[in-house]
């Protein structure tokens, strides 16, 4: 919506949501209380921004539809990449949750 004729490469956006919104989730979910989060979010922004506007958040994007006020125009095309982000986020989840399982603790378990 933001990036002009983002419309002509559709699957190379949605793509760039999905892998954006799961790393920042897989991020959130493997931390350690570091800064790291904020490191990642900051580099997925910044890497999808040239592609599909760098908002990788479902409210985001709505806003900007909102924003926009074309209603009608971007109306499938918001949808997709909510949808794209809320995958990528239960994706990013799901990553999370089985490094967590596999991988040892510090005491060995």
């Amino acid at each position: 919506m933001e990036v002009p004729n983002a419309d002509k490469f559709m699957i190379i956006v949605v793509l760039s949501e999905f892998f954006g919104i799961m790393t920042y989730s897989l991020a959130v979910n493997l931390n350690d209380g570091t800064h790291i989060v904020s490191l990642i979010m900051f580099t997925m922004i910044i890497i999808t921004q040239g592609i599909s506007g760098g908002h990788l958040n479902p409210a985001l994007t709505f806003a900007v539809y909102i924003e926009r006020n074309k209603f009608v125009s971007y109306a499938c095309w918001a949808f997709t990449i909510i949808l794209a982000q809320m995958i990528g986020s239960f994706g990013g989840l799901g990553m999370g949750w089985l490094l967590r399982v596999t991988m040892p603790g510090p005491n060995g378990t």
